[in-house]
Order: structure tokens, then sequence, then C-alpha cells
């Protein structure tokens, strides 16, 4: 079940989402959604460094920015960010072997929605 509360943020839209137990924000900018990918990494048991090195590479074929946000803590940070296309796309291009065994599970299923 996907739960979405709407906060206002520096003129922009926060929306918190719960997915399988695990809180993401996606913040709204100019009409396009935002994720934060740091968190997605954390909760699939992946990398972050590695994942960063890749996605911020000028060889990736997804669009990262940096975009001020609020994190998990509840203070403002600057957080490497990718447009919701480009989340799906990066996720279905993640070998199942990378994700750690308690989120393989909920990878594979995210995956095939």
């Amino acid at each position: 079940m996907t739960n979405v509360i709407p906060l206002p943020f520096q003129g922009d839209l926060i929306d918190y989402l719960k997915l399988n137990g695990h809180s993401f924000d996606w913040l709204w900018r100019d009409g396009e959604a935002f994720v934060a990918v740091r968190p997605i990494c954390e909760a699939m048991g992946i990398a972050w460094q590695a994942q960063h090195r890749k996605l911020t590479s000028p060889e990736s074929p997804v669009n990262c920015r940096v975009m001020m946000t609020v994190g998990s803590d509840g203070k403002q940070r600057e957080m490497v960010c990718m447009a919701f296309l480009d989340v799906m796309f990066w996720i279905t291009n993640i070998h199942p072997s990378k994700v750690g065994p308690e989120a393989r599970e909920a990878f594979r299923r995210t995956r095939e929605e």
C-alpha cells in the first residue's frame, strides 16, 4: 500500500511514499517527480558509492541532479535525485545479485511492476 502525504517545501511539494515498509521522498518540481537516490540504494542493500559513481558519470543514461530537499532526519540537505522515469530505468538495470538478500524479493516485485 502506498501512502502519499503532500507537504509544501520552498514552493515545491514533497510527497512521502511508503513502499514495502520503507519511506522515500518524491520531490515535485516544475511538474515533474524527482526521487532521492541514496535512500533507495540503502533500502535495496546496494552500495551507494558505486551507484553514485555510475549515475553521475558522463556515460550514464540517466539524468541526475543535486537538489535541496529534506532528509530522513528532517534537515535540509542536498541530495542526488533523478526523475521518476529514470528511477524505473535504473532499477530495471540493476542485477538482482547486487541487491541485499533481505530486499531481493521486494526488488523483484518492484521490477515486475
